[in-house]
């Protein structure tokens, strides 16, 4: 399902560019940010290490972000590019109950391909600094971790499991864009996406779910037009 949107998306991206006949400049950048994530982690099952009700989904929800973008202005007012980013965040869970000592580690990564097309104008009558509005489509994959390392009656014992899920990701963006002389440009955004990755494996008998919602992303990039 990843590599078909994959390549649909690369496609799409190619056929606004070149029917546009470099109406506009070509930029490529480079972006950071923060997220806040509509996660859950849950554990359940026959042997479940702790009660179920138990997880640590607020400790999973801010993962930083990283990404490469590479895109072109249509024409003044029309802009689309594409973005690779990834985010990752870990958490760990200790403590004691009758009879067992354990220390859990989650972690989750998202990476991301998705296409992205803004309205870009003046805001207000400067020249140099623009807003920009418009819509995202793309691919999420989530890869979920989960290891723990258990002290029973004297007994060390260690469960760990992984696994990766693929998801449609939409939403929106918005910002503003400072222009840095002739080739530069800071960029300063939020965008907020919808998506339904769920992951569920078995440890030794115990069922963890991971589930993503959405996200919140507030970012800065700098671009160079070419």
């Amino acid at each position: 399902m990843f590599k078909p949107f994959t390549a649909s998306v690369l496609a799409a991206a190619c056929i606004a560019a070149s029917s546009s006949a470099m109406a506009g400049d070509w930029f490529a950048g480079a972006a950071i940010g923060t997220v806040k994530q509509d996660i859950s982690v849950k554990e359940g099952g026959e042997k479940a290490t702790y009660p179920s009700d138990r997880n640590v989904a607020g400790k999973l929800d801010d993962p930083g972000f990283g990404a490469l973008r590479l895109g072109q202005y249509l024409n003044e007012n029309v802009r689309v590019y594409a973005t690779l980013g990834t985010g990752s965040v870990k958490a760990s869970e200790s403590g004691a109950l009758p009879g067992i000592s354990y220390k859990e580690t989650y972690k989750v990564e998202n990476r991301e391909f998705s296409f992205s097309a803004d309205y870009v104008d003046n805001l207000f009558s400067m020249q140099t600094t623009k807003y920009f509005v418009g819509g995202t489509l793309g691919m999420n994959q989530m890869e979920a971790e989960f290891k723990g390392a258990y002290q029973v009656s004297n007994s060390a014992q260690s469960e760990k499991g992984s696994k990766k899920d693929n998801a449609l990701v939409y939403g929106v963006q918005l910002g503003l864009i400072q222009e840095l002389g002739e080739h530069f440009s800071a960029e300063l955004g939020y965008r907020y996406t919808k998506m339904n990755n769920s992951v569920k494996f078995n440890v030794d008998g115990d069922q963890y779910k991971f589930k993503l919602k959405d996200q919140k992303l507030t970012y800065l990039a700098i671009n160079y037009h070419f």
